[in-house]
Order: C-alpha cells, then structure tokens, then sequence
C-alpha cells in the first residue's frame, strides 16, 4: 500500500483539480473553524454582551415556529448570570461538535426553528430555565410548539456523541407527531413518486429524504418496496440506504451486511466511494478506528470526487487523532481545510487542527474531549433525558468502567499524554504542564487498574505515558501545580509497582527521584502548596510519599511528620480544615478538604478508621450539594467547583476502602 503522505498528494490532487482549488492556498483555520454551526438558520442574539429584546426574538420563534407548524429548538448557550466561569468554551464545543454535525444540522434545518438566545429572566423564568444559581446550566436544549409549551428541556450537556443529540431531535418529534410532518425536499420527493410510481430511483430518492427527516419508519417501508423492483446498480444503491437507515437506528451488524451487498453491486464510482465512507462511518460508530481509516483512506485514494468525500477526509483526521496520531490528524484536516474550504466538514476538522493560545491542539469539540463520535450502546439512546447522562446499575458497573477506560485509550496524545484540560485558561503554559503530568499520572493509574480488558493496547498506552512523564515531569518545576504532578506521579509509579514486581527496582529508583524534588517543595512550616501552603495540597503530597515508601522508595520520615503536624495544626475548632493555612470554614467547603487530610494522617500514622470515618461520612453528608456544582468549574458555589468534586472524590474512595468490612459495605455502593 502506498504511504500515507503518498495516498494524500493523490487523492488531493483529485479532489482539488476537481473542486478548482489550489492545494497550496493558505487558509485561516482560525477564520474557519468559527463557522462551524453557521449553516444552521439560527435566530440568534448578538451574544451575552448584547442587548437585543430576546423576548422578541423567542415570539418571533414562535410564530415561525406556528407557520410552518414545527416545534422552537432554543439552544441555551448561556445563562443570564450563570455561576460557570468561562461558559463560552462550552459553547464553542458544541457549535464545533453536534451542531457542526451534517445529519444534525440537516434534520435542525428541515424540522425545527432553531433559536440561539441568551437565557435571561423574561423568557426563561416561566419554563425554570432562570430559576436559582444551579437550575439549568449550560449548554442545555429547550422543545417548545408554538404556542410557546414546553415539550422538553435538558442541561449539563457534557461529553456526548453525536448520535446522542441526533437521536434526541428524532425522539422530541416522534413524541409530538403534530409537529413532525415531512420536510419541503421529503414532500417534493413524494410528489416525484405519486408522478411516477414505478421509478425505482424515485423511490430510493424519498427514503433517503425520510431518513434525513428521522421517519425511519417510513423509510424502511419505502426501501422494501425498492428491494423488489431493483436490480444491478439501483440494487445496490437501494443496500447502500438500507445500510445509512440501519445505522441511524444503531444497527451496526445490519448496515455491515446491507454494504457487502452493495460493494457486489455498485458500479459507479461515486456510488461506490459513499459506499466506503458509509462504512468508514459505521466502523467509527463502533469504535473500529483501524478499519474505518482504511475505509475513508480507500474514497480519498480512489473515489476523491465521490459526495462524500470531505466528510471522508474529516472522519479520517478524527481516526488517526484517536488513534494518537495528531500529527497526521492535522495535516488530513489541513488539506480538506485547503481543498473544501466550504465544506461544514472542513470547518469542523479545523477547529481541532489549529494550534491555540495556551499551547494545545484545537479549541474544537473533538480535540477537547467533549465529543467522542463513538456511539453510545442503543439502551443509552432508548429515551429521551434531562441531560447527557445515562444512570447505569450497579450490576452495569464494570461495563461502565470498560467503556470509560476505552474512552482514555482514545484520548491520549501522540506525545503520551491526556491534555485535553484546559484548566483555569488564564495562566497558560505556566500551568498546564504540570496540570497535564498530574492527569496523565491519574489516566495511567485508571487504566492500569482496568489493564484486564485489553492487556496489550493498555500496556502500549502505559509505555507512551511514562515515557511522557519523564519528557515533561519537570517542565514547569517550581511553578503552579508542582506538588500535584510529583504526588500523582508517585501514585501510578507505586500501585505499578504493585502490579509488576519484577519492576520494583526500577520503579523505587524513579519514586526516589520524585520524592527528593516533593521534598524539596515542601515549605519550613511543613506545609505544601499548588498555588499557595494548605492543608489539602500537603494531603495529596503524603499520600504520595507514603505510598512510594510502602513501594520500595525512600522517603524521610521527618519530612512526612512535618506535614501531617502542618495540617493537624491547622483544624479549626468545628473540626473542618480551611481552604489557607488557617481560618474557619463552612462544612459543605471543608467536607472534599476534611476526607482528604484525614487520608493523609491515617496512611502516615496507621491510627484508628474512626476520625477517617466520621470524614467520610461528612463528605457523603454533603455530596448532594457537590453533585450540583459538578458539572461547573472554578468556584461555582463559594470553596466548591467541578474540579474540586473530582479532586475531593477520589481520596473520599481511597478513605472508605480503608474502612472496616461492615462499614465499606454500607458505603461503597453509595459511591458506585
């Protein structure tokens, strides 16, 4: 087979001589990747700065809306005094992800009024979407008729695929069938049809306008009439839809099978090239990234004019990025950015190939975590929800960590790392190294954990990240986040070491390091700090060191007794531990900082589980109100965030493993 690079120069020439564009032609991925989400009609504000009458612009919705009897989609891209801290960078994934999404955007632009408006008290208040500090966070949707009802609200949209949402619009319509009759192009097609009945192609025309109206239903109906009157080509173009209708209801077995019988059938080469990018789609739905970039790099080597093929070229970035391929990732979107620069596909590979600011790849959905075009399983798309979460059962659990741990797998980067954080946005390179060292040394520990369900890939991805870490362990030494980068680093090196014996020697030498630059950071009163001396970040930092030394590495007993005395002298009267070096502090602030510092006292000193009981108790205690600022950021709710949820959650576990057998019986499955 030919080189990658090869298989591009040919392919693109083809497209580009086709489409009259230069290859070489400079574009501005920036300028591009700004468009994403513009092929959607939108009635929109002119952001949250502006001061539109958005009352006026919601009726204006709305009688649209009763005109051509559809319902309202309200994109709720911001709320009007929202308690998120940089909501503009959710906004920005979801116009480069779902909305930037053809099949979504075409059935927005058939079946709804779309409506793009800042939440504010007179148009959101009646429907509790400006109702109280954590009500309705962004991004959410809202489903109205139009006589303004509300069909359906959801918020706290977070990491999704797009079938997620695709299949939320089908599921709002099917709902409220007054509203969901056929779209301009579909009632068109019908026309054509009722002229004439026995012209197969007009057949195969509608069902492919029913499937992009979401009336799979009809759809499959009308194909089975083709499959009989068909031969030859039209056959095969009649499998060819059969395959796109089975994978829009997640199908996958079946749209596989439809496209072998059209690859035996299909003659023509821009049928044939749709053929293969169908099924590069497919294979991706699956998570067979492998063989779906064989699929997209067969259109673009031998069918670059099929219809498809920029959505090709986007598909086979996306494969080779999850596959921690950036650079090639980047150069595939960067020339669909040259060749079909009108293309929404090109706009969407933009948005993750262009380099930003803060020193990252992308500011696009893809490229920062917040869309997997994996597919969910169908049970998740079974029914319409208030958010993109799907509950799962305790006996579900260990699919739900396999499935998780896939998702990591996907998301490192070619250099070893998971640095899809974009943390507190404004430090930048001063931050972000150590930030990405800690949550690569805690990806690594994930996976290791969960090393059973691919042990060989696992191992590849272990390889790749410790390699990272040693690249970069000291990147930003004595800057922000310092101590969380060595402290996490001792956390894999020693449960590593756990897991590989043989390795001890080695790893206890590579802790030694570590702890000899942790010690270093520590300050003469005993305390560390990530950005200033407290309590939580010198609990972290003796976990670290007492889990290396259990591990085989050497650690001085002095400087763990100086920090556990640090932060015993720091409680407060009620118990709770502040966010400084001293200070009262509310019970809801101090529960996540509370279970953290009894971790660490009871690891250094081996006491009672009692005072790690009572911790963890307390954090359960108040674990609604952290639920609630979960998915936010920064400091949503006074001491409490998104972060610090997960950041207090983990050594929450770690405390309750600890516990005694009929107490981590009752408490356990409340963390599950």
């Amino acid at each position: 087979m030919k080189s990658r690079r090869a298989l591009l120069g040919l392919a693109w020439l083809g497209a580009t001589l086709f489409l009259g564009a230069s290859p070489q032609e400079e574009v501005d991925l920036k300028d591009l990747s700004r468009k994403c989400g513009s092929d959607i009609p939108w009635i929109k504000d002119s952001g949250p700065r502006g001061d539109e009458d958005r009352a006026g612009l919601f009726q204006e919705a709305l009688a649209k809306a009763k005109e051509g009897n559809r319902p309202v989609l309200w994109y709720v891209y911001r709320v009007q005094r929202t308690p998120f801290w940089k909501p503009e960078h959710l906004d920005r994934y979801m116009m480069t992800g779902p909305f930037a999404d053809e099949e979504i955007a075409e059935l927005v632009r058939r079946k709804f009024v779309p409506l793009r408006i800042m939440a504010v008290p007179e148009v959101g208040k009646p429907y509790e979407i400006v109702a109280g500090k954590f009500a309705f966070l962004e991004p959410g949707l809202a489903f109205f008729n139009g006589n303004g009802d509300l069909l359906h609200k959801m918020d706290r949209l977070r990491s999704l695929s797009p079938d997620f949402l695709l299949n939320t619009l089908r599921l709002v319509l099917e709902k409220n069938p007054a509203l969901n009759g056929p779209s301009e192009p579909a009632r068109k097609a019908e026309e054509r049809l009722a002229k004439e009945p026995s012209n197969v192609e007009a057949r195969i025309a509608l069902a492919l306008e029913q499937i992009k109206d979401a009336d799979y239903a009809k759809a499959k109906e009308t194909l089975g009439k083709a499959l009989g009157a068909a031969q030859g080509e039209v056959l095969g173009r009649v499998h060819y839809v059969m395959a796109v209708l089975h994978r829009r209801q997640f199908e996958f077995d079946d749209a596989l099978r439809a496209l072998d019988q059209a690859s035996k059938l299909l003659t023509q080469a821009d049928s044939k090239g749709d053929a293969l990018a169908e099924r590069g789609l497919v294979l991706v739905k699956t998570g067979k990234l492998a063989e779906a970039a064989k699929a997209y790099e067969s259109v673009l080597e031998i069918h670059p004019k099929a219809p498809r093929a920029a959505e090709a070229a986007y598909f086979l970035g996306a494969c080779d990025y999850l596959t921690a391929n950036d650079t090639k990732a980047v150069e595939v979107w960067k020339r669909l950015a040259e060749s079909h620069p009108e293309s929404p596909w090109a706009w969407k590979g933009a948005s993750s190939a262009r380099k930003v600011s803060d020193c990252y790849l992308g500011d696009g959905a893809l490229a920062r975590g917040f869309e997997d075009p994996v597919c969910p399983p169908a049970a998740a798309l079974a029914e319409l929800r208030s958010g993109s979460e799907w509950p799962r059962s305790r006996a579900e659990a260990p699919d739900a960590g396999r499935r998780a741990a896939e998702f990591l797998l996907r998301r490192q980067r070619s250099d070893g790392s998971w640095s899809d954080s974009r943390y507190t946005f404004g430090q930048g390179p001063i931050i972000l190294s150590n930030v990405w060292v800690a949550i690569t040394s805690l990806c690594c520990s994930a996976l290791l954990e969960w090393r059973s369900i691919d042990p060989a890939r696992v191992d590849k991805a272990l390889e790749k990240g410790a390699e990272y870490l040693k690249a970069a362990g000291d990147k930003a030494r004595g800057k922000f986040e310092t101590c969380y980068a060595d402290s996490y680093r001792l956390l894999y090196l020693s449960r590593r070491a756990a897991v590989f014996p043989n390795e001890k020697e080695k790893l206890a030498g590579e802790m030694n390091e570590i702890v000899g630059k942790l010690a270093a950071l520590q300050e003469q009163n005993g305390f560390w700090g990530h950005e200033y001396p407290n309590p939580f970040a010198t609990a972290t930092a003796i976990q670290g060191l007492v889990l290396a030394k259990g591990a085989g590495a050497t650690v001085s007993d002095e400087s763990v007794k100086r920090g556990i005395d640090a932060i015993k002298g720091s409680v407060g009267p009620n118990g709770w531990y502040p966010y400084s070096t001293e200070g009262a502090s509310e019970k809801k602030d101090a529960a996540g900082r509370t279970v953290n510092c009894e971790l660490a006292i009871h690891l250094a000193e081996k006491g009672s589980t009692e005072a790690l009981a009572r911790a963890v108790d307390t954090f359960l205690e108040v674990l609604p109100k952290w639920e609630r600022v979960r998915k936010t950021g920064y400091h949503a709710d006074g001491q409490l965030g998104g972060f610090f949820f997960f950041y207090s959650f983990h050594p929450a576990t770690q405390a309750a493993r600890l516990l005694g057998p009929d107490q981590r019986a009752k408490i356990l499955p409340q963390f599950l």
